[in-house]
């Protein structure tokens, strides 16, 4: 992905390798208005050009300022999120969060490999696997390698479009549900499965919503991956990851 594309920007290029783990975020229309994704992406380009300016011979240098750069204008989009001041929180009614549920494990094994979710109120982290089994993506070896099971946009369009219109159905409204954008990251080795999945399933507990990532209703961990995901914590130890 371009250093100077953020979030949830409608000129996103998806660049992702066949056979990938993904980490993906996804949320409802609306949830952050675009006069506000303008503002962000207009400061962000302003500081993004300065840092490239200050260190055009230091290639190194302005490709790290950039990178961290880049994770806190991720974090302010992820904070204004959590503190659900803008637009329906509609994934909050339980019935709305189950239908969701319901079409994430129907393409399982059909279209992916379903590894873990978060359901908040106007977002969702997911992380899947494409490969049928990268070592990587499938810590315990309980299938083969194989090509890539399903295109990442044609799995966000059965998932969006399908619950959409459940959803707005269910609603009695008409219009746009889910916001058009995603925004998804490949996963690159074990240790960044661990910081996905540690960072999905602990948002409610970041958002304050719950004290523990397991009371959280709307939270899926593959059972296969409980004992790896609960010993990761020795191997990779220290100060809770981002996943960007």
């Amino acid at each position: 992905m371009k250093e100077d594309v953020l979030f949830y920007s409608s000129n996103i290029t998806h660049i992702i390798p066949e056979g990938a783990a993904l980490f993906i975020t996804f949320r409802l229309y609306n949830s952050v208005p675009a006069f506000l994704v303008k503002e962000y992406e207009a400061e962000y380009r302003k500081a993004a050009n300065l840092i490239k300016a200050l260190h055009r011979s230091r290639q190194e240098i302005a490709r790290i300022r950039l990178r961290a750069l880049k994770i806190s204008f991720l974090e302010k989009y992820e904070a204004l999120l959590d503190e659900e001041v803008y637009g329906e929180c509609w994934l909050k009614d339980p019935c709305i969060a189950e239908l969701l549920k319901s079409k994430l494990h129907q393409l399982d094994g059909e279209m992916y490999r379903l590894l873990c979710y978060c359901i908040m109120s106007n977002h969702v982290h997911l992380v899947i696997d494409l490969s049928g089994g990268l070592s990587y993506a499938d810590p315990l070896h309980t299938q083969q390698a194989r090509k890539s099971m399903a295109s990442y946009p044609k799995i966000m369009q059965f998932i969006k479009g399908s619950t959409a219109r459940q959803i707005n159905e269910y609603l009695g409204r008409s219009g746009s549900f889910w916001q058009r954008d995603s925004y998804e990251r490949y996963i690159r080795s074990e240790r960044h499965l661990f910081y996905v999945i540690n960072y999905t399933l602990k948002n409610p507990v970041k958002a304050g919503i719950c004290a523990s990532w397991e009371k959280f209703p709307h939270n899926y961990l593959a059972p296969e991956l409980r004992e790896w995901f609960l010993s990761m914590p020795q191997k990779y130890p220290g100060k809770d990851p981002r996943p960007w």
